[in-house]
């Protein structure tokens, strides 16, 4: 069924467009800006000359961080804790929800399953907890400590 718009209906749609329009834009410039100083030779940036126009452009900033080995490791950790993190995630997360789907009468203490999941995902026990329980599995400075937290959704 086609509904006819009103003017003022229209209107409206045309200013929430322009409205959120204006607001993605706003929260790219940010980005922008760092970006046009990355690409900005050095005395621009320490200037604060650029704004989001790069001054001066140049990849000389990016050469000398890619000349550092730290960087590469960096980058390996992360994709490593993404890859093992999403597999985790994945598993246990189907795991859980295949019983969660049954009805109470399938699966005994389902309800109560479900409310303490419930509970632990709306009040989880914070930073510091979480890092004396890796401290005292031996877990510190491992892949182990930055993917097990993330493990399940709770």
């Amino acid at each position: 069924m086609i509904r006819e718009h009103s003017l003022a209906s229209r209107l409206f749609d045309i200013a929430n467009y322009l409205f959120l329009l204006l607001f993605g834009l706003l929260c790219l410039l940010p980005l922008i800006h760092v970006v046009a100083v990355s690409f900005s030779h050095r005395a621009a940036s320490m200037g604060g000359f650029v704004t989001l126009w790069p001054i001066g452009f140049t990849a000389q900033n990016y050469q000398e961080i890619l000349k550092a080995g730290p960087v590469y490791q960096a980058f390996l950790i992360s994709v490593q804790r993404t890859v093992f993190g999403t597999l985790l995630n994945m598993a246990l997360t189907v795991l859980a929800a295949y019983p969660l789907s049954k009805t109470s009468k399938d699966l005994r203490g389902r309800d109560l399953f479900m409310w303490v999941l419930l509970f632990a995902m709306l009040f989880n026990g914070g930073l510091i907890p979480w890092f004396l329980v890796s401290r005292s599995l031996g877990l510190l400075n491992s892949l182990w400590a930055l993917v097990l937290p993330g493990a399940l959704p709770i």
